[in-house]
């Protein structure tokens, strides 16, 4: 189960981390390799909504908003099969500002996202090994 709970982690924080790498080469113009190692604060324009708008939100590819949501339900349909799930909080996004907005944003809330699945892993992982109580 400790696998399950790691590649699962790792899939959804590697589609976050290309959502983010697309976002940063779309307003900054540059491909999507020059952007490894580069971040947030890296971006030429971060109150850009364009970039948002056009490869985040209307787009259809890999790097959609509509394809991180089915990467998300999986990772809560997944996370909802697991013994113990009550210690795991499915990823919520419909409360996050992820459209019609600039990007500096959308790159915190997928942050965020990230934080949440890593203490998944993190809170299942303790539990597994005996060190959390599940209520």
């Amino acid at each position: 189960m400790a696998s399950l709970i790691k590649n699962m982690s790792l899939a959804l924080n590697s589609k976050i981390s290309d959502v983010a790498t697309n976002l940063i080469a779309k307003s900054n113009q540059i491909s999507f390799e020059s952007v490894k190692g580069l971040s947030e604060e890296d971006v030429k324009n971060p109150n850009d909504v364009n970039t948002i708008v056009n490869y985040f939100q209307a787009s259809k590819d890999e790097f959609s908003f509509s394809a991180l949501n089915e990467s998300i339900d999986l990772y809560n349909s997944s996370i909802n099969e697991l013994k113990n799930k009550e210690i795991l909080r499915p990823i919520e996004i419909s409360n996050l500002q992820m459209e019609n907005t600039i990007i500096s944003v959308v790159l915190h809330e997928l942050l965020d996202i990230q934080v949440q699945v890593l203490s998944n892993e993190n809170n299942y992982l303790c539990l597994e090994k005996g060190m959390l109580v599940a209520n």
